[in-house]
Parts: structure tokens; sequence; C-alpha cells
């Protein structure tokens, strides 16, 4: 749909039109309806406004740990793991080993319940709920 939203960006709707009819005709009205709620939802928000400067620094210094400490080379690398193993299980007991994932868990499960602006005090029925809500209007949308 970026393409397709290309005019509108630069508000000439008669092109977004004219290229709609070519690739979806029997829905071009609500397809402009879209494109339009949708630019007005992300204009409205600057990611790099007050609101978002804490969850954005956490992101860049998650990622610049991740960097960092080599830990991508692990995630991305998975298969390393079995060349690094004998050596890890020679410098460390398997219970370090295992304390070390269960600490890491643990932070994670923190980080997503706390810090997450989508999971933030939410239960899990109520998350649930939300997710199903929005599958039944997206499916919805596409008929």
């Amino acid at each position: 749909m970026k393409l397709r939203a290309v005019p509108l960006r630069k508000n000439d709707e008669a092109a977004c039109r004219k290229i709609l009819a070519m690739t979806d005709p029997g829905h071009v009205d609500r397809i402009v309806k879209e494109i339009r709620h949708a630019q007005g939802e992300f204009t409205r928000d600057a990611l790099f406004s007050r609101a978002y400067t804490f969850p954005v620094l956490l992101a860049f210094l998650v990622a610049a740990f991740n960097q960092l400490s080599g830990i991508n080379f692990i995630i991305y690398f998975a298969a390393m793991i079995t060349l690094l193993m004998p050596s890890v299980l020679a410098a460390f007991e398997g219970s370090t080993i295992f304390a070390f994932f269960a600490a890491m868990m643990v932070l994670q499960l923190l980080f997503v319940v706390f810090l997450m602006p989508e999971t933030k005090g939410r239960t899990l029925e109520s998350l649930a709920e939300g997710l199903s809500r929005h599958e039944h209007a997206r499916d919805g949308n596409r008929g």
C-alpha cells in the first residue's frame, strides 16, 4: 500500500485514485479513507517526542549492549553455540549457566510486565482479548 499512498502524501488524491482504480477498482473509496486515517495516526506522534524519550533511549541502550557484549553473535549465529559449548561447560558448572539463563529470563519478564507500554499492568486475559478484537477488526476490513 506504500506506493499507492505516495500521491496522497503529495496531496494528489486524483493520482492516487487513478492508481487504485488500476489495482483494486472495487474498493477505491475505502482504501483512500484507510490511507488518510493511517496518515493521521502516524503524523500525530513524532517518534522523538518527549513521550517516547525513555522507550527510545532504552531501546538504543539495549541495542548498544547487544552489540558491545557480543550477544548478537550468539543470537544470529546460534549454530556457533555447538562450537562454544565445550569451552563454556569447561569454564562454568551447569548450575551457573542455568542460573545466568534464568536471571536473564526474569529480567526480560520484568521488562515486559513493567516497562513495555503494550503490556504494562495488563493481565494476560486483557491482552488476549485486545489481540482477538484487533484480529476480528482486521479480518472484517478485508472483506
